[in-house]
């Protein structure tokens, strides 16, 4: 259903795009090879857009669960401490309107209503998220074969996905400072280049740029490459 909105909202867009260049033809007698490139540049800048959105929402669900996960091994924990049967604890949280609990509210509805097993069902919805996965492989441990220890076990879990998470967070500013140098010299340095080559070249090198190809380069292209340079930060540092 999204893939189908995804082609129909492009095929509206190329119909309008269409539509404009000839309207603007008839006015100013614009070359058709102009809409191929048109065309061209919109359906890449389209669905480079579609990806990076698509990653983001992956990102920031991956993110989320990452972030629950301590909390929710925790409260694990303390629910097995005061004798709440692991199976109970699991429905209570799917309860909580977080990522995890919608995940275990998954697994649920799969046992519940197309007859999966508890544990066959954690590991279904956990498959695309790797931490998670962990932590589904050690409950299932746990339903299974009845370790002892029980609320240790998950504890120190949780003190190892705390310590990831610090880790995490050091190498994000280290990446961070390095991608933000990057966007500033794509978003101002390179611009002001470009335009003082122009201006040289035009007197010197004897560089022929249309006065609209000057415009489109400087207000189209370097913002659109600015965007693109945020939606890479926003979709691989969150």
């Amino acid at each position: 259903m999204y893939t189908k909105k995804i082609v129909y909202n492009y095929f509206i867009f190329l119909i309008l795009i269409s539509t404009g260049f000839v309207l603007f033809h008839f006015f100013y007698k614009l070359d058709f090879v102009y809409l191929f490139y048109s065309l061209l540049f919109f359906t890449i800048i389209y669905f480079a857009l579609i990806f990076f959105i698509k990653r983001i929402k992956e990102q920031d669900i991956r993110t989320r669960i990452t972030r629950e996960l301590p909390f929710f091994l925790n409260a694990l924990a303390g629910d097995l401490e005061k004798n709440i049967p692991l199976r109970l604890s699991l429905e209570n949280h799917s309860r909580k309107e977080t990522m995890i609990g919608k995940k275990i509210r998954k697994a649920l509805d799969l046992v519940k209503h197309k007859g999966y097993t508890l544990e066959s069902a954690l590991e279904k919805v956990s498959k695309e998220n790797k931490d998670l996965e962990r932590v589904i492989y050690q409950i299932n441990d746990i339903l299974q074969s009845g370790t002892k220890n029980k609320a240790d076990t998950f504890r120190l879990l949780s003190n190892n996905f705390t310590e990831q998470q610090s880790t995490a967070i050091k190498n994000y500013s280290t990446k961070l400072s390095f991608i933000s140098l990057v966007f500033v010299v794509v978003s101002a340095i390179v611009p002001a280049l470009f335009l003082m080559f122009f201006l040289v070249g035009s007197n010197f090198f004897e560089i022929s740029i249309s006065n609209l190809g000057v415009i489109l380069i400087t207000v189209v292209v370097f913002p659109i490459i600015d965007m693109f340079i945020l939606l890479f930060m926003r979709a691989n540092l969150v």
